[in-house]
């Protein structure tokens, strides 16, 4: 088993566009399910317009995504712009 992990160490925003679509997407380090959690609903009020709104966060064992295949994609995005 592998146990080199990569961590996010600042707030990185990205924007993938396609076929007419604009995804938004944004990356931050947090320390606490509760600061994961205040992070989407910062997102949330902060792009209304927004039609769906996925998100994962990872602290310790403790884990949950919402459309996995969306986020690996938006976050690989975000990473290759850097």
């Amino acid at each position: 088993m592998n146990s080199n992990y990569k961590t996010i160490s600042e707030v990185k925003e990205g924007i993938y566009k396609e076929k007419g679509s604009k995804f938004l997407a944004y990356i931050s380090p947090v320390t606490s399910v509760k600061e994961a959690l205040d992070k989407v609903e910062f997102y949330k009020e902060d792009q209304p317009s927004a039609r769906h709104h996925c998100y994962a966060y990872r602290i310790g064992s403790e884990g949950k995504n919402s459309g996995p295949t969306m986020m690996e994609n938006l976050q690989e995005q975000l990473v290759n712009q850097s």
